[in-house]
């Protein structure tokens, strides 16, 4: 074969060759924008996933706002006689997994209560049936039955407006100030989860 057909035949290979590799260089390359793109995109959609997520969240809390309202049969004019400190409102809690659950009232339930003040108007009166629970947890807002060491009664039935580690502040609705003595978390027997008038 004479040498220029053979130069001939490697010019082309190299030639072939180079296109080759020139072209996979190419393709590396536009396989690395279109994987940095699609990570962008993913980190992108994950944001949105977590704005999303977030919005929900904040959604959910106040859709159980809204039933633990309803479920405490509380009337707009509730809001204006809740215990308020630097324009914040407490509101009550929802429990989960109650230990138990248990009436008080005046006569007829699983408790009778000797009710004498109106600490707790306009809120309720003494007329009312009070369901409590036994939970496991007690948060700002809730209204509690607990143990009285203060004044010589049984029970008391206040909210709780502070939390100390373990030293609850109370206060009556209809009282000018909180209570002037602080309870103890294992001094609760329940809190309120219904008022029925």
């Amino acid at each position: 074969m004479p040498k220029k057909i053979q130069l001939l035949l490697i010019l082309i290979i190299l030639t072939i060759f180079l296109n080759g590799c020139s072209t996979k260089a190419d393709e590396n390359i536009i396989c690395e924008q279109e994987e940095y793109a699609w990570q962008q995109m993913i980190l992108n959609e994950n944001e949105n996933l977590t704005i999303q997520n977030i919005e929900l969240q904040l959604q959910i809390n106040q859709l159980k706002m809204d039933k633990i309202m309803i479920e405490y049969n509380l009337t707009k004019y509730y809001e204006k006689y809740l215990w308020k400190e630097n324009y914040y409102y407490f509101y009550p809690t929802s429990c989960e997994n109650p230990k138990e659950i248990f009436t008080v009232c005046k006569s007829g339930c699983d408790f009778e209560f000797k009710c004498d003040t109106n600490s707790m108007n306009p809120l309720f009166w003494c007329n009312v049936m009070l369901t409590f629970a036994d939970c496991t947890s007690y948060s700002i807002g809730d209204i509690i039955l607990f143990k009285d060491r203060q004044y010589g009664y049984d029970y008391i039935i206040h909210q709780i407006i502070d939390i100390n580690n373990v030293n609850i502040t109370t206060k009556g609705f209809n009282n000018n100030g909180v209570d002037n003595f602080t309870t103890n978390v294992w001094d609760i027997e329940g809190k309120v989860i219904k008022i029925e008038y």
